[in-house]
């Protein structure tokens, strides 16, 4: 920027230089001669001003320039090692989520696998209860029977001499309240059996009403409600795969 005012203020001292020579001989034109000087002179300064706002303008234009560039370089090297940190971060931070999620994955399989043994227990469990409650309803229901009909008995002593080949003696035990309903049936349970002529009807306290016990010569038969529920009971359970419940 100074060479180019310096070179500008050269030209117009030889301009100056070589008005002055010339006209050296005479004072006159001279004399004449000055104010052309001095409007060179005012020209040649207004000139290097121009130039020197010219330069400073482009001086700062170059400087913005190159603070623009500056920091465009910074933030092009800024995004580019951004950029492939972030590619890394981002390939590494995949791997890992890929690797969580697997494992995620895979202890969502065991807790689904352990939920549905839990539930199938449970509802093995369920269904185990649920027969016990049927029968026990079902006992209550047939006690019931029992107090409002308690010649119920007298079938089910039938029932079960049906199925008895020859016995030489027969006993038959009742609760209390049913001695005399089934000793008054003895001729109905004699002609279900062969051999026998009379039939012993014992009392039994540990007995409810419903149940009774018959014994013969060659083994017995518990025909108490509360175990016959308890066979079915327990075939059902079998039956459900619950066999220890």
């Amino acid at each position: 920027m100074s060479k180019i005012i310096k070179a500008e203020w050269i030209r117009q001292e030889d301009k100056l230089r070589q008005l002055f020579v010339e006209k050296t001989e005479k004072k006159e034109d001279i004399d004449s001669k000055e104010p052309e000087i001095l409007k060179l002179k005012e020209e040649a300064e207004k000139e290097a001003a121009l130039i020197i706002e010219q330069a400073r303008k482009e001086a700062e234009k170059l400087l913005s320039q190159s603070e623009a560039e500056i920091q465009e370089m910074m933030e092009t090297g800024y995004n580019e090692g951004y950029k492939q940190g972030v590619e890394e971060g981002y390939r590494a931070g995949m791997e890992q989520i890929l690797n969580e999620m697997g494992k995620l994955i895979q202890n969502l399989q065991k807790e689904i696998e352990r939920t549905q043994m839990i539930m199938e227990s449970k509802v093995q469990g369920l269904s185990s209860r649920l027969i016990r409650l049927s029968i026990q309803i079902a006992e209550r229901i047939i006690r019931r029977q029992v107090e409002l009909n308690p010649e119920i008995i007298i079938e089910q002593v039938e029932s079960i001499l049906k199925d008895m080949m020859r016995v030489k003696s027969l006993v038959i035990r009742v609760n209390p309240s049913q001695f005399e309903i089934v000793k008054g049936a003895q001729d109905r349970f004699l002609a279900l059996t062969h051999g026998i002529d009379e039939i012993e009807f014992v009392i039994d306290h540990s007995l409810k009403p419903g149940d009774c016990i018959i014994e013969t010569d060659s083994g017995g038969v518990d025909a108490s409600i509360e175990t016959q529920l308890e066979m079915i009971t327990s075939l059902l359970l079998e039956g459900s795969g619950d066999e220890d419940a």
